[in-house]
C-alpha cells in the first residue's frame, strides 16, 4: 500500500555488474529497490534474504559489507546484475515498472564463460524473456524472490531453490601455498586496499563460524575456551570469539598478556575491541597456572588454537606456550574438539616437523629402515601446504614402516596404498617415522582409495 501511494519515479540502475573472466553463471534481479541504491550495492536491504541464501549455499558465514559479497560471488564464478537499465517505478515494486529499458548483458556475456542465467523473481524472468533473451541466445531459470515481501518462501525452501546455481559452477578450490606465498600475498592484498585488520576480520569470523557448525548435535551446557598468542595469530582468536560471544555462546578467551601490552598489530587493536564488547557471560583469563589450564579445558565443549599459525618455524615453543599446547593435546585426548587457526601451534607449516620438544627433531633419510626410524605420535594431518614431493616420501615411509621393507614404486602406485593404510587405520591417530610429513587434504586421500569402499575401522 505504501508503494502504491508513492508517484512513479524514474530511476537509473548506476550499480556496475560484478563478474570476472572465471564467472560461469550470470544471476540477474529487476531494479535496485531504494535500499540497494542507498547501499550502491545489490540486495541492500537488510531484510532481503539473498546473501544469506548464497551463504547458506556453500556453507559461509554471512558477508557482512560489499567487498565480502563481491568475494563471495567470484569465488563461486557468479555474476550478478540487473536485467533493466533503467524504468519508471514506484519505490520497489516491480508490478509498477513502467517505460523499462533493459541492460547490455554484453558488457558480461563477452568477457565471461557464462553457461547459464538465473532470474530472481517472476519480474526479472519476464522482462528477461522480453527484452533479453533473443540477443544474450541463453534461456533463463526463474528462481523465487529473496525480498522479505514473498514470505510464502521460508529460507529453508529459498536454499533448496536456488541450489541448481551452485551446482552451476565449478566448486571453489582454495589454492595450495608455501609460507612465503602466504605472506606474499597478504602483503599484495593490503597494497591493493584490503587492510590486514579486514582480513583478520573475515578469517576469525570463518573461524567462529567452524566452530559454531562444530557444536551442533553437542548435548549439554556449549562454552568455548580460545587460547590466543600474542600475534596475529592470536587476533583471529579474538575475532572469533568476539563473534561467538555475540551469536549466544559463551567463550573464555585465555591470553599471556593484557590486550592493551600486545604489539602485533592489527591483533592488539582486535583484542581491545573484543574485550570491550564481551558480555557478562564470556571472560578474559589472563595468564593462567599450569593447573588453571586444565581446569578451564574441564569444562568446554571445544577449545580453539589460535597461539601460533603458520609463521612459527623456531627450534622450540617458549613458555607459557608450550604447556597449553600439551593441555590442548590432552583435553582432545579425553575427547575435546580442538580446532586450530591456521594449523596446530608447534608444528612447522612449511615442514610439518613439531617444534613442541627442546631441540629439533633428527631428520631421517628415506632410504633407511624404517624400523630405526624414530616414531611420534600424528598430533593431526590438517596442514602442510602442499609439497607433493614430501607427500611421496611420507607414503613411502609409511608403507616402509608397516611392512618393515623398503617400498619401491611411483607415486601414481603409492598414494592409493596410503590412503588404503590411512583409511583403515582411521586416519588418525598415526605413527609416522621421525621425517614425518603431515599429509594435507586427508578427504583426498579417501578418495584415491575408493570413495566408499573402506569404512573406518573404530578403535
Amino acid at each position: 500500500m505504501k508503494d502504491c501511494a508513492q508517484p512513479l519515479q524514474h530511476i537509473e540502475h548506476g550499480i556496475p555488474p560484478v563478474f570476472d573472466e572465471r564467472s560461469e553463471v550470470l544471476v540477474l534481479g529487476t531494479m535496485p529497490s531504494p535500499k540497494s541504491r542507498e547501499a550502491a550495492f545489490f540486495y541492500g536491504h537488510p531484510q532481503n534474504r539473498f546473501w544469506r541464501v548464497l551463504a547458506a549455499l556453500f556453507d559461509e558465514p554471512v558477508p557482512e559489507d560489499n567487498a565480502e559479497r563481491a568475494d563471495l560471488l567470484l569465488r563461486h564464478h557468479i555474476a550478478l546484475w540487473d536485467v533493466l537499465e533503467s524504468c519508471d517505478i514506484r519505490g520497489a515494486s516491480d508490478a509498477s515498472i513502467a517505460n523499462p529499458h533493459p541492460n547490455d548483458l554484453s558488457r558480461v556475456l563477452e568477457k565471461a564463460p557464462v553457461r547459464r542465467v538465473f532470474c530472481t523473481g517472476a519480474a526479472a524472468g519476464r522482462y528477461y524473456a522480453k527484452l533479453c533473451e533473443a540477443a544474450s541466445g541463453l534461456a533463463a531459470e526463474v528462481l523465487p524472490s529473496p525480498s522479505p515481501a514473498n514470505a510464502a518462501w521460508s529460507l529453508p525452501r529459498l536454499v533448496e531453490a536456488y541450489r541448481p546455481v551452485a551446482d552451476a559452477t565449478t566448486p571453489f578450490k582454495p589454492p595450495v601455498l608455501e609460507v612465503s606465498q602466504v605472506v606474499a600475498l597478504e602483503r599484495a592484498i593490503a597494497e591493493a586496499g584490503t587492510p590486514l585488520d579486514a582480513l583478520m576480520r573475515r578469517a576469525g569470523r570463518f573461524l567462529a563460524f567452524e566452530a559454531c557448525k562444530a557444536l551442533e548435535g553437542m548435548e549439554g551446557a556449549k562454552e568455548i575456551v580460545i587460547f590466543c598468542g600474542n600475534g596475529n595469530n592470536g587476533g583471529d582468536g579474538w575475532v572469533a570469539g568476539e563473534y561467538l560471544d555475540r551469536w549466544g555462546i559463551p567463550v573464555c578467551l585465555v591470553t599471556a598478556v593484557e590486550p592493551a601490552a600486545l604489539t602485533a598489530e592489527p591483533a592488539r587493536a582486535a583484542a581491545l575491541r573484543a574485550t570491550a564488547s564481551l558480555s557478562a557471560h564470556s571472560q578474559v583469563v589472563l595468564a593462567p597456572t599450569d593447573a588453571e589450564v586444565p581446569a578451564l579445558l574441564n569444562g568446554a565443549s571445544l577449545a580453539i588454537d589460535a597461539l601460533l599459525g603458520t609463521g612459527f618455524a623456531h627450534d622450540t615453543v617458549k613458555a607459557p606456550f608450550d604447556g597449553w599446547i600439551r593441555a590442548l593435546n590432552a583435553a582432545r585426548d579425553r575427547g575435546t574438539l580442538v580446532v586450530a587457526a591456521d594449523v596446530p601451534s608447534g608444528f612447522s607449516a612449511q615442514m610439518g616437523g613439531e617444534r613442541c620438544r627442546a631441540r629439533r627433531p633428527h631428520r631421517h633419510d628415506d632410504r633407511a629402515e624404517a624400523g630405526s626410524c624414530r616414531q611420534r605420535r600424528c598430533r593431526t594431518l590438517r596442514t602442510l601446504r602442499g609439497r607433493p614431493d614430501c607427500l611421496h616420501r611420507a607414503a613411502r615411509l609409511e608403507l616402509a614402516r608397516i611392512s618393515h621393507r623398503r617400498i619401491r614404486g611411483d607415486r601414481a602406485e603409492l598414494l592409493p596404498r596410503i590412503a588404503f593404510r590411512l583409511t583403515r587405520m582411521r586416519v588418525a591417530p598415526i605413527r609416522f617415522p621421525q621425517v614425518e610429513i603431515l599429509l594435507s587434504r586427508p578427504c583426498a586421500l579417501w578418495k584415491w582409495a575408493g570413495e566408499g569402499a573402506m569404512v573406518p575401522r573404530k578403535n
